[in-house]
C-alpha cells in the first residue's frame, strides 16, 4: 500500500477535527491515523482487510 500525506493536509485535518473523537474507516495500514495521533488527535483506525503493520 502506498500513500502520501502532505504537510498541508496534516496541518489542516486537525483544524477540521477540532478536538472531536474520529473513526477512520477503510484506513488501510492506519498511517493517517498514526500521523494524527502523533499530533495529539483522538483517532481510531479500522480496516476490514488484515495488512502487515508498518514499522
Amino acid at each position: 500500500m502506498y500513500c502520501f500525506y502532505s504537510g498541508a493536509l496534516l496541518r489542516r485535518v486537525p483544524r477540521l477535527i477540532a478536538g472531536r473523537e474520529v473513526l477512520e474507516i477503510a484506513a488501510g495500514d492506519g498511517t493517517l491515523a498514526g500521523f494524527l495521533r502523533e499530533r495529539g488527535e483522538d483517532v481510531v483506525a479500522t480496516e476490514k482487510l488484515q495488512l502487515d503493520p508498518v514499522d
